[in-house]
């Protein structure tokens, strides 16, 4: 998935209708200065006691209004969605989830192996389900509201709930398949040698087979907007209420580089996060960072830092991948990455690409390893009261 680039609003083209928080929601359009110019020209005398302002003395003053960058700011603030209103809605209410914490919360339900459950066209390319499954729960959501503002009891409203929500699962079957519920597994393991799980379950190949624990894991992230070493949170981040919390440690990318290369060195894949959309060619299958060279074409170079591209909405997690290898050079620096994505054997090599170590400096936000190869004080850090990020930080971008 790759970054959706954000257009500054302005009055023409935002929106603006104060809600109850006083916050912005709704429609602003050239309709609303037309409105503000008529008042103010219905007024008949001025404090001198002349003729009511004229239409170019108001087009000129309304002019040198917007053309003064502070109120086009000031505008934008007072635009902004709020978060508490979930009238707002994302493009989508069902993204393809890329959060880690988010995804792994599935996990209860346990997980079986692709060779029992294949890929359908569908979990590749899932658009259409996200609309169908998006349109459907927007739907279901008028009728709850509704229901509710008709004074039907919570047990009602509940058996209701029972019912859409079996209409997203037959939804959701018809695209993906229905998961197994019992299923024989066979495969042979990296030495050679022949394993097999007869009649097993996705929470026991879980269990027994994966041994894969949440528990034993925590995020790292890389944002040089906020200090290092501290413990940082997303509000409203998650999709269960009373769930797993979101927590990231912030440290410096190069301690989020080494650890990873102790990771791969011992045999096992790091999952991260990244900017994806940013100096990349799936022709080529390489994130570069002089993949293309703009300043010889335009004459122009880049010189936003990592922390000034996030914080004017330049840069944000976008899209999840796996490492799966780095060449080390003889200084004993890496030099590059090799990457597992998920867009198929079609992008890049069978799937796989090749990142520039500069490129992970600038545009890889995230990492997702095991706690027993992280340096102790920051693990420690997660008995710390958490930084609360605002909902609609780019570090809850991936979701």
């Amino acid at each position: 998935m790759g970054a959706e680039q954000s257009t500054p609003r302005t009055p023409s083209s935002s929106s603006s209708q104060m809600n109850e928080k006083g916050f912005a929601s709704g429609s602003y359009t050239q309709e609303t200065d037309q409105r503000l110019m008529t008042s103010l020209k219905n007024l008949d005398l001025n404090a001198h006691g002349s003729a009511g302002l004229t239409k170019n003395t108001l087009d000129k003053y309304q002019e040198a209004f917007w053309r003064d960058q502070k109120n086009v700011l000031a505008m934008n603030a007072i635009l902004a969605n709020d978060p508490g209103d979930v009238l707002v809605n994302p493009a989508v209410a069902n993204k393809d989830t890329h959060v880690f914490n988010v995804a792994a919360g599935c996990l209860q339900y346990g997980v079986v192996p692709k060779s029992v459950y294949p890929e359908t066209y569908a979990s590749s390319s899932s658009s259409k389900l996200n609309w169908l499954v998006t349109v459907k729960l927007r739907e279901f959501a008028t009728q709850i509201r509704k229901a509710a503002a008709d004074g039907v009891s919570t047990n009602s409203i509940r058996l209701l709930k029972q019912d859409m929500l079996e209409d997203i699962h037959r939804i959701m079957v018809i695209f993906l398949g229905e998961p197994p519920k019992a299923f024989d597994f066979e495969a042979t393991d990296k030495n050679g040698k022949f394993v097999s799980v007869p009649d097993t379950t996705p929470q026991k190949f879980m269990k027994e087979v994966v041994g894969y624990k949440l528990e034993d894991t925590l995020s790292l992230i890389n944002d040089p907007r906020n200090h290092y070493n501290k413990l940082y949170t997303v509000d409203r981040l998650g999709n269960v209420i009373g769930g797993n919390p979101i927590r990231y440690v912030n440290t410096e990318i190069t301690t989020i580089k080494d650890l990873a290369i102790k990771v791969l060195k011992s045999g096992k894949p790091v999952w991260f996060g990244c900017d994806v959309g940013q100096f990349n060619s799936r022709k080529f299958a390489t994130m570069n960072l002089d993949i293309h060279n703009y300043e010889l074409a335009f004459n122009v170079d880049f010189k936003m830092s990592k922390a000034e591209r996030i914080l004017y909405g330049e840069s944000a997690m976008t899209h999840a991948m796996v490492f799966t290898g780095v060449h080390i050079g003889n200084d004993g620096k890496p030099i590059r990455w090799r990457v597992e994505n998920s867009w198929g054997d079609s992008s890049g090599d069978k799937g796989y690409w090749i990142m520039q170590d500069d490129w992970f400096s600038e545009f890889v936000y995230q990492v997702v390893l095991e706690k027993n190869v992280v340096p102790q004080h920051l693990v420690d850090l997660l008995k710390t009261k958490p930084t609360v990020l605002p909902a609609y930080d780019p570090m809850g971008a991936l979701a």
